[in-house]
């Protein structure tokens, strides 16, 4: 009973027909510069028709991402979703492939489960969204998730032990990440790290690098794929190296071969050892040309491969980076998790993600051939141009020939 002459309140209704399951949301209130409460309410509130049971659970300085997932499970959660930037991605898929058996299962029996990864990009670059073709606005990104739209298994890859849901590197990679401080970021937004990019293109010194790759696949001069079980580089000199699982077009250097394939069981290596500043721009804008077009472009500078395992030693020794991450000084070692495991995020399937990148691709090729039909044409019509004065004086010069 309530207090004296008040009933107590009614219990909660039973769930609808159509909610089902269990999610719970890790929500980091200090990323991006929105109105985190609005956004909190706003993503409660879209998922509630969808499953019987919404859990919110606000990250804080002392209670971080990882410790709220890990308590997500323990609570029987089926999909964990991280809203914040592609660093709270990061720690809630660990958990998830952390917590995972060698078929995918969260817990054992009865209780066992396969929980899906959600995402809602609430940071500065959400690359990880962008590059799945999760929607950047909290509304839509939280609606994807309602629609049960399946999910997509993203390889497993750790870095210096620990998961990799993007990319990692050293040397030019590590230079822009050091660049683009919180401040730069919270200020430019994504551009913070165009302007890294290019402090750092100027400042980055060569640096050698010795690779030892496992399960090779490379494209040979004639575009034939060929395949060896382990090679070995050494003494290349390179200004940057970067190792891709997952990584949108504007994640440049990681763009070596037209495409980051995220479920192939290999990580994309790309190794950066183009000169000056101006050829260094220009390779730049082609990769990301090339990430755009989903066409591989071979440049002078830039030698790209797929591997399952990666070691780099760098002489002298190098930062490191994983995931926008600054990890110290030392060597690279990259392999796929035991079993090739993957965790499942809930985005667009492949097939349709890579649909819309091929129409885009369309879309930019046509509108590039148009705009070199366009030059062309004001090219020669400032050529004819230029030629009428001296054309129209030929005539008046025989005209008056003519009349004398």
């Amino acid at each position: 009973m309530g207090r004296r002459g008040t009933p107590p309140p009614p219990p909660p209704p039973p769930p609808s027909p159509g909610r089902h399951g269990r999610v719970d949301v890790v929500f980091n209130p200090i990323s991006g510069t929105g109105d985190a409460d609005a956004d909190a309410a706003l993503i409660e509130r879209l998922l509630t028709p969808r499953f019987a049971t919404v859990a919110l659970r606000r990250t804080t300085p002392d209670v971080g991402a990882s410790a709220l997932a890990t308590a997500a499970l323990d609570a029987g959660a089926d999909v964990v979703v991280a809203s914040g930037g592609d660093g709270t991605v990061g720690e809630v898929a660990a958990v998830l492939v952390a917590a995972e058996r060698a078929d995918g299962l969260v817990g054992t029996g009865a209780a066992a489960r396969k929980v899906r990864l959600g995402v809602i990009p609430r940071g500065t670059a959400n690359a990880f969204a962008a590059a799945l073709g999760i929607p950047s606005s909290v509304a839509a990104a939280a609606a994807l998730i309602a629609s049960d739209a399946g999910g997509r298994p993203i390889d497993a890859v750790y870095l210096n032990g620990r998961l990799m849901i993007l990319l990692g590197g050293v040397g030019l990679e590590a230079a822009v990440v050091a660049g683009a401080d919180r401040g730069l970021k919270r200020r430019l937004g994504p551009a913070a790290y165009l302007l890294a990019g290019i402090a750092a293109i100027r400042e980055q010194r060569t640096f050698r690098v010795t690779l030892e790759l496992t399960d090779v696949e490379d494209t040979n001069e004639a575009g034939v794929v060929v395949t060896v079980p382990t090679a070995r580089v050494e003494n290349l000199v390179v200004k940057g190296l970067t190792v891709a699982n997952v990584a949108p077009p504007t994640s440049v250097l990681a763009q070596g071969l037209g495409a980051v394939r995220p479920d192939d069981g290999r990580v994309e290596v790309v190794a950066y050892t183009a000169g000056g500043t101006l050829h260094s721009l220009s390779a730049l804008f082609r990769l990301f040309l090339s990430g755009v077009l989903l066409r591989r472009t071979r440049l002078a500078g830039v030698r790209a491969v797929r591997a399952r395992g990666v070691r780099v030693v760098c002489e002298p020794r190098q930062a490191v980076v994983l995931d926008g991450e600054e990890l110290g000084v030392g060597d690279v070692h990259v392999a796929l998790a035991d079993g090739r495991r993957q965790f499942v995020v809930l985005a667009p399937p492949a097939g349709v993600m890579g649909r819309q990148r091929r129409r885009l691709a369309r879309t930019l090729r046509k509108a590039a051939r148009n705009v070199r039909g366009l030059l062309l044409f004001g090219v020669a019509a400032a050529l004819l141009q230029s030629l009428r004065p001296a054309v129209g004086e030929g005539e008046g010069e025989e005209e008056e020939e003519a009349s004398l």
